[in-house]
């Protein structure tokens, strides 16, 4: 099932990643993911993954500075 994240960030930056997890019994899966820019959001295609409900993620900023959105 393809899924498109689209992401308005609340810091400014130029490159932005999405890192996906999600804990499996065989061991966890994890997934960086670059993000394109459209306008003032930025898109993230999801992992193809039977439920993606099961997975985890947050944002983060990788240009200028390597900087984690808050999970708030």
């Amino acid at each position: 099932m393809a899924i498109l994240v689209h992401y308005k960030p609340v810091l400014s930056a130029s490159q932005w990643n999405m890192h996906v997890w999600q804990a499996a019994w065989d061991g966890n899966n994890e997934w960086d993911r670059p993000g394109t820019a459209n306008g003032d959001v930025i898109d993230f295609q999801f992992p193809d993954v039977p439920d993606p409900r099961l997975l985890q993620f947050q944002f983060e900023a990788t240009a200028p500075n390597t900087v984690w959105e808050p999970n708030d």
